[in-house]
């Protein structure tokens, strides 16, 4: 909770050295420890005084060799290597986020003579007496700490390694690098550019409080006395700079781990970015399930980084060309997190938004078709559409028609902002933007929900607020979480009797990729259709990728009582003959064996019931191959001698054949993991009446076979079990002959 500049075990100081402590002025000399008139970015001797150092008998350009010089003519320079506490605080530079002690942490504390370490008069005395002095573009060690610039991660010592670093040495320039990302349109600046404020942008030096608001809800530098960009000393009290504009922009983009939830990444600083932590606010509820990821209020469906919109009753402070300060509402949406989307960007987020029944552009008879008038009634306004921008109202429809209507919405936001521009009404439809994908069908129905004139079986981002379906909590942004949605017409992706060019369509009875695309599931650069089919059989090598959440609304299927978000549960859906596609309650299902286990007399298929296996321990229910171990944690569940993890990965990538399964214990790769109904042979061990392959019939699995003295899984009958009887493997290093 302490600034680092004020916080002594990080090198900071509550008494810095400048004219925002009472406590300097006089003899005491901002800026300059020593007092000696020389302020410290130029001082080559910061704790001793001039007057001091001159009775040394140092070497100067007038005595370059003087008599007995005192020690301390090296031993006291800042380019010392062995003196690296410039402030005299007990923290070495490296380490102290203000090397002078002037309140000024070190990567804004520019270095004006661009001589970092201040041994330029030795360069002058004699240039080629050392390597490591003179200004920073001649001298091997800027900060003179002993490291040459080649293997210092750090050159001058200010915190910021040299990778991410703008201005490697201080000078107050953009360093000339044309590998690095500091320069336009991300940055204010290119390389070369000064960064000491005067290039800062008109918007940011008028008003600049706003712009650090909106990332970090406050100006962190209020108490920081800068000693340029609008630095006046004459004031009282004295009147600090402001922070130069592109470090706004470094410090906002400096880290993605910092800044509030709609900037951070990893919202409960556990080091598992959002994305990748299951549960992002660290409340014990999994995200799937929690409507407030952020546990800061904002519900999923009202927070942009979530997918979900704004509507009137959303505020935030915004900067940039749009910015107003603390707005609400659409101007909000406008204007959001600009210009940290680019130095010239146009807009925010503008399709972050919904429908508000407050709003109302009130009464108007519409265009010459007469068709599109409205008259506000109490709760539902009217909402205008203006061809061509002229002021003249061409249409308008209320509230009601346009709540659950993304396409209208888009059309009257991008209207309404000047973001879209309607220049002819070509449209079938007079007066009515249709040309621009605007209708009156409710989303649940509507094949192209944004008006995109791209069907959602295809559409990667079906509300077009630039978050893709498969990570949107809201894919319509018609402020309903989508686990809530219900699909009216059985047909989720609206493709029945279309012609996408997708490999499945129809409805959700049919249509064997409800959701339509989804992502790029096999990182093959491409987004495409995976399969709803959530049972993928050990010994199939297709589907090779199958969709966990149908209906994309972050609930996993197995979770989610109506995988398809239709209405109906799927515990009565699956009794449609046909019709359901999807995971279901798999993972409540052990053996997969398509009987979920409250239903199920045998879990862990071994053709044992749970009553038998239950009396010997309460895991045996879950040990397919009854070796004590619990399948979970069982290496190898079939006991055929082949890790699990090999026996459903092996075969596909190393030899393009079948997978084999895990639990069935004569399982090659060569289809004999499915089940043939003329072959009682065949099949996983649980239906397979001979798991061991030997023509012996073993109908009681992992015993003794029926009539003979053998072990099931001994295929050889030689009293050693499958999993130690393995042929040895040598290799060698001899080539052969």
């Amino acid at each position: 909770g302490i600034y680092d500049w004020l916080d002594t075990d990080m090198g900071g100081t509550t008494s810095p050295d400048n004219l925002g402590n009472f406590a300097v002025g006089g003899a005491d000399i901002p800026y300059d420890l020593d007092n000696d008139n020389i302020e410290n970015e130029n001082d080559s001797f910061p704790l001793n005084t001039a007057a001091e150092v001159s009775t040394w008998n140092c070497p100067t350009q007038a005595n370059p060799n003087p008599t007995n010089p005192d020690p301390r003519c090296q031993t006291r320079r800042a380019s010392f290597s062995q003196f690296n506490d410039w402030d005299g605080d007990g923290i070495s530079n490296w380490d102290d986020v203000d090397d002078d002690n002037d309140g000024i942490i070190d990567v804004l504390d520019i270095d004006w003579d661009c001589d970092l370490d201040n041994d330029n008069d030795l360069h002058q005395i004699n240039g080629g007496l050392y390597r490591d002095d003179g200004p920073n573009d001649v001298d091997s060690d800027v900060d003179g700490d002993g490291l040459e610039n080649s293997i210092d991660w750090d050159d001058d010592n200010d915190g910021i390694a040299d990778l991410f670093d703008p201005d490697d040495g201080n000078c107050g320039i953009v360093d000339f690098d044309a590998t690095d990302a500091f320069g336009t349109p991300y940055y204010p600046v290119n390389d070369g550019g000064a960064l000491d404020g005067s290039s800062d942008s008109q918007l940011y030096d008028t008003n600049s409080t706003d712009h650090w608001n909106m990332v970090f809800q406050h100006y962190p530098f209020a108490d920081v006395v800068l000693n340029y960009n609008g630095y006046d000393a004459t004031t009282n009290p004295p009147t600090p700079g402001i922070v130069p504009e592109f470090y706004w922009f470094l410090f906002a983009r400096w880290s993605p781990y910092n800044g509030g939830n709609d900037w951070d990444i990893d919202s409960d600083g556990d080091s598992l970015i959002n994305g990748l932590d299951i549960d992002q606010d660290a409340d014990g509820m999994p995200d799937w399930w929690d409507q407030d990821e952020g546990n800061d209020g904002v519900l999923d469906v009202d927070d942009v980084k979530m997918g979900g919109s704004f509507d009137l009753s959303t505020c935030g402070w915004t900067a940039g060309n749009l910015g107003q300060g603390f707005v609400c509402g659409y101007a909000y949406a406008l204007a959001y997190k600009m210009p940290l989307n680019g130095v010239n960007a146009q807009f925010g987020a503008p399709y972050s938004t919904r429908p508000d029944a407050a709003f109302d552009q009130g009464a108007t008879a519409g265009g010459p078709s007469g068709n599109w008038s409205c008259t506000p009634v109490e709760g539902i306004g009217c909402w205008h559409y203006d061809f061509g921008g002229d002021g003249t109202i061409d249409s308008a429809i209320t509230y009601t028609q346009m709540t659950d209507n993304r396409d209208a919405f888009n059309s009257w936001i991008g209207l309404t902002t000047g973001i879209w521009q309607w220049n002819s009404d070509n449209g079938p439809e007079a007066d009515f933007p249709d040309e621009l994908g605007a209708d009156l069908l409710k989303n649940d129905v509507d094949g192209d929900i944004d008006g995109d004139f791209t069907n959602s079986t295809i559409d990667l981002d079906d509300d077009y607020d630039s978050i893709f379906d498969w990570f949107d909590v809201d894919d319509d942004n018609d402020g309903v979480w989508d686990y809530f949605e219900v699909d009216s017409n059985f047909d989720l992706d609206d493709d029945t009797g279309q012609n996408n060019g997708n490999f499945f369509s129809g409805s959700n009875c049919d249509d064997n990729d409800d959701d339509g695309n989804d992502a790029d599931a096999d990182d093959d650069g491409f987004y495409q259709a995976v399969w709803d089919q959530g049972i993928m059989s050990q010994g199939l090598r297709q589907p090779t990728l199958y969709d966990v959440d149908n209906d994309n609304d972050a609930i996993p299927d197995g979770e989610d009582p109506d995988d398809d978000n239709d209405g109906r549960l799927d515990v009565d859906q699956e009794r449609l003959p046909g019709c359901f596609w999807g995971e279901e309650q798999s993972t409540w299902d052990n053996d997969n064996d398509g009987i979920v286990n409250w239903a199920d007399d045998d879990w862990d298929g071994d053709g044992l019931t749970n009553a038998a296996e239950l009396l010997e321990s309460i895991t045996a229910p879950f040990d397919h191959d009854n070796d004590g171990v619990r399948d979970d944690l069982d290496e190898d569940d079939d006991e055929d001698g082949m890790h699990d993890e090999d026996e459903v990965l092996l075969w596909p990538t190393r030899f393009n054949r079948n997978s084999t399964n895990p639990w069935d214990h004569d399982d090659f790769g060569d289809g004999e993991a499915l089940a043939n109904p003329l072959d009682s042979s065949t099949g996983p061990d649980a239906i397979d009446n001979d798991d061991d392959n030997d023509t012996r019939n073993d109908l009681d699995f992992d015993h003794t076979e029926d009539t003979e003295l053998t072990s099931d899984w001994d295929n050889d009958n030689d009293g050693i079990l499958d999993a130690d009887d393995k042929a040895p493997t040598y290799i060698t290093l001899n080539l052969p002959d």
